[in-house]
């Protein structure tokens, strides 16, 4: 009877070992297809948003949900390249308006002492007169 007990008791510990090499192999598998691309996306992410607008989105080509996750990051990199580009653009036009009134004023100015010049001539001219 104890030799029968012993010999069950081990087909299950056989059994068990299998099983926890069977969940073992499930668990990489699992890591390898789902938790560590999260986390080279996540990295991109991070990435993003402290204005590093140079990386590579990984993980593209792949068309299940991790894919998807990607392009979607792909997409939030392409729009802050845009806004930036607008805000380079929109700091150039700040940076013309203000040379163009600069100029503007310095001509106003020149033109003010000029006048000033000529109406102090005019009426030392008037005073002789």
């Amino acid at each position: 009877m104890n030799a029968v007990i012993y010999n069950i008791l081990g087909k299950i510990g056989v059994a068990l070992v299998g099983v926890l090499i069977v969940l073992g192999l499930i668990s990489t598998f699992v890591s390898r297809s789902f938790i560590r691309p999260i986390s080279v996306l996540a990295d991109a992410m991070r990435s993003l948003t402290q204005g590093d607008n140079s990386i590579d989105i990984p993980y593209r080509e792949r068309t299940n949900e991790i894919g998807d996750m990607a392009d979607a990051l792909a997409i939030f990199k392409d729009n802050a390249i845009e806004r930036q580009r607008l805000m380079e653009e929109s700091e150039a036009e700040q940076q013309t308006r203000a040379d163009r009134q600069n100029k503007i004023r310095d001509m106003i100015a020149n033109f003010r002492c000029e006048i000033q010049e000529h109406l102090t001539s005019i009426n030392a001219n008037a005073d002789q007169l």
